[in-house]
């Protein structure tokens, strides 16, 4: 009698079974890189918006810098769902400084929060 060639079908069950395992793991992987790569680029948006906030914070009149949501009509939000931009400001009197904190909240799928503080100082203390 001449020996069996080849695999048994337990063999070729098991076999099958190690690569089905391997490939759901390959693929959750694939799946979490995903979705870590969209919160990167809404990160990425929100800070392009709140960088743009900021320059507009240092280019305004320091009397007219206070709390409160931001009017978004003139910038363009290209990847962020229903941004919602605030000011929390406080105020140095003695060396004239405001501290001011942007807030970046989105909604859609993966919501989130993005905080950049900056500070805004007056020519007026020159003035005195």
């Amino acid at each position: 009698m001449r020996p069996a060639r080849g695999f048994s079908l337990a063999e070729a069950l098991v076999a099958s079974l190690i690569l089905g395992f391997a490939l759901l793991a390959g693929l959750s992987v694939v799946i979490w890189a995903d979705r870590i790569e969209r919160r990167a680029v809404l990160r990425v948006a929100a800070a392009e918006l709140a960088g743009s906030i900021a320059e507009r914070v240092r280019v305004a009149p320091y009397g007219s810098i206070a709390s409160g949501e931001i009017d978004l009509s003139g910038e363009i939000l290209a990847d962020l769902p229903e941004p919602v931009v605030t000011l929390e400001v406080a105020e140095d009197e003695d060396i004239w400084l405001r501290k001011v904190g942007i807030i970046v909240t989105w909604a859609g799928e993966t919501p989130g929060t993005l905080r950049v503080d900056t500070a805004v100082g007056s020519a007026e203390i020159y003035n005195r």
